[in-house]
């Protein structure tokens, strides 16, 4: 079995980037991102205000029954939301929306559609 290597020291270079990645990410970490969201279809209304902050740290769930609520639709009515990033992405309700953000972000801001239906796949 080969044995690893233990590192006791970094180098000067190797250090800063370190450092450099460890500060964006506590930057980041309490922020707020911008939404836009747009309609995909004409059977859904759209949002008076298209354009909201929210915290980084919030789960993509959280978008799910904010919609909900602002569009005032009702499970019981069949009132199901989609929402889609890039018009292709489904994210899992889990996903922190700073993560979303860094991947999916075009310009400063995430583009989130969404629709009644399935509108895609």
């Amino acid at each position: 079995m080969a044995q690893s290597k233990m590192l006791t020291k970094l180098s000067t270079r190797t250090t800063q980037s370190l450092l450099q990645v460890s500060d964006t990410a506590k930057s980041n970490e309490g922020g707020k991102i911008t939404i836009r969201f747009k309609t995909i279809g004409g059977s859904i209304p759209n949002l008076k205000q298209p354009v909201f902050k929210i915290s980084r740290n919030s789960k993509f769930v959280s978008i799910l029954k904010f919609l909900t609520k602002k569009l005032k639709l009702k499970e019981n009515d069949g009132g199901k939301i989609y929402c889609y990033l890039g018009n292709s992405i489904v994210p899992n309700p889990d996903d922190e929306l700073g993560n979303l953000f860094d991947l999916f972000k075009v310009g400063d801001e995430l583009n989130i559609s969404y629709c009644n239906m399935v509108a895609f796949g």
